[in-house]
């Protein structure tokens, strides 16, 4: 087995027992596992330790060690706009180990993730505990499970219950919210009727959410996010709006690309994918990183022949394009689960202006930034846990820029240089 499918077997262990812990997994993928663990005895010790009880918790001390400390860049490098080769494995022999061990890794940083979402995040949420009248910054809690959903009616419903129980119905389609907060469309067996009819899943500042679609595509919501979706999918595509951030998990279906338009005239198509888009009105930048499967990047160009650029991207890759261009650049980044570290329950930072850091950190934890004077040039890369409470995160970046944070209530954070 060559080194490249060594890799992609162990991102296909880490995403089946990722799968497999949320209850996701299919009756085909767990097949898929078992034929796995019958490779070789250290395939099947490693996958029965991985699906074992205690995995949740073990993955939160292993994302400890993923976590890098905060610094700050003075000599900030140059963007290199080609692929970053892999780290070569030298030993032929030791391949296989190496690529086990870097799915037990990556599967344990998944589950850092899935262990914070459903073991810690619901008891963060605090009823005593409003933003709006935080007396200080150790009062402002990290993001929790909350959105508002806008059905085709018009009729708005607020998604920050914990209790199971039916929300709606919409034509052949059933809504239900479940225990753990995800918002289910449950479409008829037969074939759906429903046309036409729209919903709407906006994510506050402060919030995160999660859609599983008519189709069995899951959705996971960043804060600051919507996503307007049919109800149930009638014609020759599956098409989404978003505006913010997600991360996509997509049914497979041939017949039936799956695509997700983008603000300023730009779109992602696939078919059977996981990836995930960032696409916030306020960035100049957007960006897409694909973990499984294959997409189709598009953006509006009428000066090609046929009235688009496109871009398709492979497992491990992210694309890029600035806000008003055209042009979209491919990489493959050293570690493609910092694109999209909101799912693991830290913030990553590399090579970020502290004004973008402090605008992950505003939407995170609801709050408005306030600049007093020239905002600072540090430019900061690191880690930092989401769910620490706000000012956990402003010491932390105190300690290492040239500013100060100072917290105003009801909600906001006076960012002040230090004086020299």
């Amino acid at each position: 087995m060559s080194d490249q499918q060594e890799k992609d077997l162990a991102d296909r262990i880490s995403l089946l027992i990722q799968k497999y812990h949320n209850d996701s997994i299919t009756d085909d993928e767990l097949a898929a596992l078992e034929q796995i663990k019958d490779m070789s005895a250290e395939h099947r010790a490693q996958i029965e330790n991985l699906m074992t009880q205690d995995y949740l918790r073990a993955g939160l001390d292993q994302m400890s060690k993923y976590k890098r400390p905060l610094q700050i860049n003075y000599d900030r490098p140059a963007v290199e706009e080609h692929d970053i080769p892999a780290i070569p494995v030298t030993t032929k022999a030791h391949s296989s180990r190496i690529y086990i061990r870097m799915a037990v890794a990556a599967s344990l940083v998944a589950a850092a993730f899935l262990a914070w979402y459903f073991i810690l995040s619901p008891k963060l949420v605090s009823d005593k505990v409003q933003y709006a009248s935080a007396v200080s910054a150790e009062d402002v809690l990290p993001a929790a499970t909350r959105a508002r959903l806008v059905l085709s009616t018009g009729e708005a419903i607020n998604l920050d219950s914990q209790s199971v129980h039916a929300l709606a119905n919409e034509g052949d389609t059933r809504i239900n919210l479940t225990g753990n907060g995800q918002l289910e469309y449950l479409a008829a067996e037969t074939t759906p009727t429903t046309t036409n009819r729209y919903n709407t899943v906006t994510v506050p500042k402060g919030g995160v959410f999660n859609i599983l679609l008519a189709d069995g595509t899951k959705v996971w919501l960043n804060n600051d996010s919507e996503l307007k979706f049919p109800v149930s999918f009638t014609g020759t595509e599956r098409r989404v709006i978003l505006s913010g951030e997600a991360f996509f998990e997509v049914a497979k279906n041939a017949q039936r690309p799956f695509v997700v338009e983008l603000p300023d005239s730009k779109s992602i198509t696939v078919l059977g994918t996981v990836f995930n888009t960032r696409a916030y009105k306020e960035e100049k930048e957007f960006t897409t990183s694909l973990v499984e499967g294959s997409v189709q990047l598009s953006s509006l160009d009428n000066t090609r022949p046929r009235g688009s650029r496109t871009l398709t991207l492979r497992p491990g890759q992210e694309a890029t394009q600035q806000r008003g261009t055209t042009v979209m650049t491919a990489r493959t980044p050293r570690l493609l689960l910092d694109s999209y570290s909101w799912r693991t329950g830290l913030f990553h930072f590399e090579d970020e202006p502290i004004q973008d850091v402090m605008n992950q950190v505003a939407r995170w934890y609801n709050i408005s930034v306030v600049y007093e004077g020239s905002p600072p040039k540090d430019i900061v890369s690191g880690d930092i846990y989401r769910t620490l409470p706000l000012a956990s995160v402003l010491a932390s970046l105190s300690k290492i820029t040239h500013a100060t944070y100072e917290w105003k209530a009801p909600s906001s954070v006076i960012v002040r240089e230090k004086a020299p």
